[in-house]
């Protein structure tokens, strides 16, 4: 009896493993990669060069390249924000790359609410209207003041060396500042348990997963300091495919 006591109490056991681990739910790529990617560097001009930010269009004192994260300045279209519509913030990230999430930041006196978000593998390719499931292009939920980072994750992941920001609804001025976050390379075999340190949250930080695709942005025009830093590429390619 103590034999078959010993062998019904393991088989409970193992049924309970078992129970446990089914029940565990499932977690996509941009979930377990959310553990260890980082931000590419956009809050920092050293990294992220003036010449890699351009715009539809900009206001005197709020250039493409002033749309950085945690930066004093912010960016502003000189054209109208409406849903549906052409303005858009371009970052070159001179080759593709995994982007796993974008964090988002207003200024001043305004700040976006909602935006699409497109990309462009290289330039010569069409720029393509984010979205999930192959479905209609989305939606994200940007900001509610002036200073909270928002960030969104992209599920799936979009593999792209342009991403353009194309704002829909704002509140006060259309200000808008911006980091992107991804690898380099996918992880293949295993991904670390530890979490980096992060260099983008000065502000706190709230976290919503949300996706959008972008309408098609007009011709990008260069920032006024855009000699100062080089000429980074030709710009991405404004031709759009996608919902």
């Amino acid at each position: 009896m103590a034999g078959f006591g010993r062998h019904f109490f393991f088989a409970v056991v193992l049924c309970m493993v078992i129970i446990t681990v089914c029940a565990q739910p499932s977690t996509t790529l941009t979930d377990r990669v959310s553990s260890f990617y980082q931000p590419f560097g956009v809050q920092d001009d050293t990294i992220i060069t003036d010449g890699q930010m351009t715009a539809s269009s900009q206001l005197n004192g709020s250039e493409a390249f002033r749309g950085r994260l945690n930066g004093d300045g912010a960016w502003q279209p000189s054209g109208p924000v409406s849903g549906q519509g052409t303005e858009s913030l371009a970052v070159d990230l001179l080759y593709a790359r995994y982007i796993f999430g974008i964090q988002t930041q207003g200024q001043g006196d305004g700040y976006i609410e909602t935006y699409r978000v497109i990309y462009q593998r290289d330039n010569t390719s069409n720029v393509i209207l984010y979205s999930e499931g192959g479905g209609s292009a989305k939606i994200f939920t940007g900001n509610s003041d002036d200073e909270t980072i928002v960030q969104n994750n992209f599920t799936p992941y979009i593999y792209a060396r342009y991403i353009l920001v194309n704002p829909q609804t704002f509140s006060g001025a259309s200000r808008l500042r911006v980091e992107l976050l991804g690898v380099d390379e996918l992880p293949i075999t295993s991904f670390p348990t530890t979490t980096p340190s992060w260099t983008t949250t000065q502000s706190a930080v709230t976290t919503t997963t949300s996706t959008t695709p972008l309408l098609t942005s007009s011709a990008t025009t260069t920032s006024t300091r855009t000699a100062e830093a080089g000429t980074a590429s030709q710009g991405p390619n404004t031709a759009v495919t996608g919902n």
